[in-house]
């Protein structure tokens, strides 16, 4: 059986890989700070967790990560998504 050629495989692998993601929260003291880090699958399915570890979830959205986090996060803060592809969204 002849393998495929390595340009095949990586446009197959980068096609399918889950996207990551960094939770980030900035403070109006100019503070910022990554909060967890996410992986969504293609189907959406997300995987979060904690910077430090301490906590790991599933979720059905990036966006539901960013809303969990929004919820922690200090009025004066703003929490945002972004991703290694330089893209952000953000509350």
């Amino acid at each position: 059986m002849e393998t495929p050629p390595e340009r095949d495989l990586r446009e197959l692998v980068e096609a399918v890989a889950p996207r990551l993601f960094a939770v980030v929260r900035h403070d109006e003291d100019g503070d910022i700070t990554i909060t967890a880090w996410g992986l969504t699958h293609e189907d959406g399915r997300t995987d979060l967790t904690s910077t430090d570890g301490s906590a790991r979830m599933s979720l059905g959205s990036p966006e539901r990560a960013l809303q969990l986090a929004t919820a922690g996060a200090a009025n004066t803060a703003t929490t945002r998504l972004v991703w290694l592809n330089g893209a952000a969204t953000g509350a």
